[in-house]
């Protein structure tokens, strides 16, 4: 019987490699790792990011991919408020209090899912042998002493657990949300829900703004830029922050499959979400909001319904809801998923210490579950 031996390519550009090759491997469950997503984030130059792309080989035949990004992160990211303030006061003084350049398997973007691609019958040992390979040569080419492999769910961890023994330690990221679409009309759905979860959303429904859905037509890239700032100007947990020229690229990449929903008074955008469907699956990308938290129409809770009530009608049969956000998202359905990650430093000092420090780096969020349905979901 003959070994199956995996080669890896290496490409500093997704430019470099032919889209239909690449979007080959990927089915309904990767919609932030196809070529246009990739341009639109590499070309915008998100974080001032540098980008390698690679391509695993079987003979001729592709069974892996994989996005590697190098960026300034905080290592505070994931912990609570009260550390994240000590940081913000720290680097009054020390600018580089906790922030490090890292070479991430993943996109200067945080959308929650992996940048590793692995086909069915991948031999993940030999990729992800070769994955940490390259991630090292590059890093040590690079100057850069932090490496990190992102984000993967709990049933996706057998497939990527020697990554353990190829030095790496495993930590927590931060949660998912999704919820399964099983409702044949918006009506049917709010009929399900337990009384409380009913009465608060139909009491915020009769604050509803008006509402368009539609495609890049109903909003600019430069005016849901400017209500995605106000977001994240509020953001308690951010890996980074997008830019306008990433709207611009997302707006032409994507073209009619981006869809956008956005809550008007009058003529004025008070907030607007951005969906990607893939398949039978909605994903919920983005959200931009108006510069206070409470809005007289309820804007975010309107638009999550909305989000809801189109993923009803375009007959999907699952909600990708993304990271953060938690409670809003709970009280519409969603369920939390634990998402990890792999990290290495490539001092041994330094790596004891981060991977002894795991539990306060990288700590897992407790969410408390939610019983939305009046009856349990099958």
């Amino acid at each position: 019987m003959q070994t199956t031996r995996v080669e890896v390519r290496r490409y500093s550009s997704i430019h470099e490699i032919p889209e239909s090759l690449w979007d080959g491997l990927l089915s309904d469950e990767h919609p932030y790792h196809t070529h246009r997503l990739i341009r639109a984030v590499e070309d915008a130059r998100v974080e001032n990011a540098r980008f390698w792309l690679l391509l695993f080989y079987d003979g001729e035949r592709v069974v892996a991919s994989a996005v590697l990004s190098a960026f300034a992160v905080s290592l505070d990211l994931f912990l609570g408020r009260a550390m994240q303030r000590f940081s913000a006061l720290m680097r009054r003084w020390l600018p580089s209090f906790l922030r490090v350049e890292l070479l991430v398997c993943g996109l200067p973007a945080s959308f929650g899912q992996s940048n590793l691609v692995l086909s069915d019958d991948a031999p993940e040992s030999q990729v992800l042998a070769l994955l940490v390979r390259e991630m090292e040569l590059v890093a040590r080419g690079e100057g850069l002493r932090y490496l990190c492999v992102k984000e993967f769910k709990t049933h996706e961890l057998p497939r990527v657990e020697q990554l353990e023994r190829l030095g790496f330690f495993r930590g927590y990221s931060i949660p998912y949300m999704s919820m399964d679409i099983r409702w044949s009309s918006f009506d049917e759905y709010l009929g399900s829900l337990r009384h409380s979860y009913r009465r608060h959303m139909l009491r915020s429904l009769k604050k509803k703004p008006r509402l368009m859905h539609g495609g890049i037509e109903v909003m600019s890239p430069a005016r849901f830029d400017a209500l995605y700032q106000n977001v994240m100007e509020r953001a308690e947990t951010k890996l980074e922050t997008l830019n306008q020229a990433f709207f611009e690229r997302l707006w032409s990449e994507l073209g009619s499959d981006l869809q956008i929903i956005a809550a008007l008074d009058g003529d004025e955008a008070l907030g607007a979400a951005l969906l990607v469907k893939s398949g039978t699956i909605m994903n919920f990308m983005l959200v931009g909001l108006p510069p206070t938290i409470r809005t007289p129409r309820d804007v975010y809770f309107n638009l999550l319904y909305a989000i809801v009530d189109q993923s009803i009608r375009q007959r999907c049969t699952r909600l990708n809801l993304g990271q953060t956000a938690y409670w809003g998202k709970q009280q519409i359905g969603g369920e939390p998923e634990q998402e990890f990650l792999y990290f290495k430093a490539s001092g041994p000092i330094m790596h004891r210490l981060l991977r002894a420090l795991r539990g306060i780096l990288f700590p897992r969020l407790p969410i408390q579950s939610h019983r939305v349905f009046a009856k349990s979901r099958k």
